[in-house]
């Protein structure tokens, strides 16, 4: 109901604009009627045309009039003031257009002085849109206010005193894109905004194969990671991963047999949480020393035989602990946080 509301408002924005345009432009209704159906197609295809662009302004103004993006906004519950202000200068830019179409009539002057007026207002138009996309707000009209950040975040994310790198790892569009790319994002862009120090960046595994490979390698990202999707918090040498079953609680009592395929009900929403938390690890200047017993036959944390712990010691290392071997000659070190006797 909510995707069909979204469907509802954008439709009703600008087919009636398109129309009223396109009727003064030709006294043809039926070709008026076509050009409308044409010029609502390609405002409809602009959106998913541009997520094939690399170019990041280009790519950025088609995300800016994608109409399907504003439908997936609106039927989430999410208010974004850039929607209001690209409709209102639509409306505004086609009325006055048509209005000054109508009023030049077939007389050559008063066409070339309507062209100019027109091609201002557009212009003005632009300017509004550029202005209403780099200072806007997102209301959040979910009933738990799923999105709303809490003062703690809030507080947090403006306090940070070095730069952290926030690298999600998710499928975005597609039969196979994560059921959560679109809370995180909303998340994380509106965490990004409290403060230059956070810098957010997503890797499309589908479309950037190459970044994928190098990015992915430098912090250690598996094919398990890709396929259930991953967010890496990073600042300096500190790292850590926060992974779906983090970011969210299934309910798979749910789940039937129909169901084969298709990610299980989202039963609560925790990935304001799971970012908090690996924020405040990646910003302590220490990470966590586990220290593993060793010298008496204790399993190897480097080595990967059935025995060893060299798999719970790359987990370790992923959740921001730094785990290492050492001896009881001198007692426990001091620096130890925890000491593993196995």
């Amino acid at each position: 109901a909510k995707k069909f509301n979204g469907e509802f408002q954008d439709s009703a924005t600008c087919e009636p604009v398109a129309s009223r345009w396109r009727s003064t432009v030709t006294r043809n209704q039926i070709l008026a009627a076509v050009l409308s159906f044409v010029t609502l197609a390609m405002l409809l295809l602009l959106g998913p045309l541009g997520r094939m662009v690399s170019w990041p302004p280009a790519a950025a103004l088609f995300r800016y009039i994608d109409l399907f993006g504003q439908m997936e906004d609106f039927g989430r519950g999410i208010v974004d003031s850039r929607r209001f202000v690209y409709h209102l200068s639509l409306i505004a830019f086609a009325l006055f257009a048509a209005t000054r179409a109508l009023a030049a009539g077939r007389a050559t002057s008063l066409k070339r002085r309507a062209l100019v007026e027109i091609a201002l207002v557009a212009l003005i138009a632009v300017g509004v849109n550029y202005l209403g996309a780099r200072h806007y707000t997102r209301g959040d009209w979910t009933r738990g206010r799923t999105f709303a950040l809490s003062d703690k975040t809030t507080t947090l994310v403006r306090s940070l005193s070095r730069d952290v790198d926030v690298i999600v790892f998710m499928l975005p569009t597609g039969e196979e894109a994560n059921d959560l790319y679109g809370d995180v994002h909303e998340l994380l862009e509106r965490m990004r905004r409290l403060s230059p120090r956070l810098h957010v960046e997503y890797v499309d595994i589908d479309r950037e194969p190459e970044r994928l490979k190098t990015v992915g390698k430098k912090y250690g990202v598996s094919g398990d990671d890709l396929v259930d999707g991953v967010i890496v918090v990073a600042a300096g040498d500190q790292s850590k991963f926060v992974t779906r079953s983090e970011l969210a609680d299934y309910d798979y009592a749910a789940v039937t047999g129909d169901d084969v395929g298709r990610p299980p009900p989202m039963k609560a929403w925790k990935g304001e949480a799971a970012l908090d938390a690996a924020l405040y690890a990646v910003t302590d200047e220490r990470a966590p020393a586990v220290c593993f017993v060793s010298g008496h036959g204790e399993p190897a944390i480097d080595g990967f035989d059935p025995d060893a712990y060299g798999d719970l010691a790359e987990e370790l290392r992923r959740d921001h602990q730094a785990p290492r071997a050492i001896t009881l000659d001198r007692g426990v070190p001091a620096d130890c946080d925890v000491a593993v006797l196995a």
